[in-house]
């Protein structure tokens, strides 16, 4: 007799096999998404387009340590070390950074250049 992968009588979704399977799955691609997004490279542009407003303090601080880092740019890593000391705010660097991130490429400040996953870092 074969064992039903979906199992009905199991009490909990973790308790199914299938579905098991299927998180652990999710978990990986997670897990690899936030390794390789902590590769991601910002790099300085300098470039300010025509009639954009004047930055916020905290998104001027950002565009001042990817500045500072150079023209070889500076990780996502990095970066949140650089500003978790220079950020006044309660809130985490990683939120004010995801906050002000499109809007500092919008407006040609900055380039973010992605890093691919990578078969290792699916786990394959």
């Amino acid at each position: 007799m074969t064992e039903n992968p979906i199992n009905e009588s199991a009490s909990t979704p973790e308790d199914r096999p299938a579905i098991r399977i299927a998180l652990e799955a999710l978990a990986r691609m997670r897990a690899a998404k936030a390794r390789a997004s902590s590769r991601d490279i910002f790099v300085y542009r300098g470039k300010i387009r025509e009639g954009t407003k004047r930055l916020p303090p905290q998104a001027q601080t950002i565009v001042n340590a990817i500045e500072a880092a150079g023209i070889q740019g500076i990780s996502r890593q990095e970066l949140l070390e650089v500003l978790r000391g220079t950020l006044y705010t309660s809130l985490p660097e990683n939120r004010v950074l995801a906050y002000y991130q499109k809007t500092l490429i919008d407006r040609g400040y900055i380039e973010l250049i992605k890093a691919d996953l990578t078969p290792t870092d699916l786990g394959n």
